[in-house]
């Protein structure tokens, strides 16, 4: 996975998606050149996990939830 850096913040794409929960909020990025999507998950105490997945892997695991609805991007990219 490449990062980008812009400043001080490493950058994993576009930012596509961002969503709240109880415990953690998930942003979402989407790097077109590697076909990835990162999922930066900050907890409790300032602490962060991330996570890539390909589109393909995402997509499945996602498949009946609204999050995959929200990224209409990935609909027209080829995953070949």
């Amino acid at each position: 996975m490449k990062q980008h850096v812009n400043g001080n913040k490493i950058m994993y794409g576009e930012l596509i998606h961002t969503e709240h929960q109880l415990e953690s909020i998930s942003e979402y990025y989407f790097d077109a050149n590697e076909k990835l999507i990162t999922e930066l998950k900050s907890l409790s105490n300032n602490r962060v996990r991330v996570y890539s997945y390909s589109i393909n892997q995402f997509k499945r695991m996602h498949e009946d939830s609204r999050i995959n609805r929200c990224f209409d991007k990935l609909s027209t990219i080829s995953l070949s």
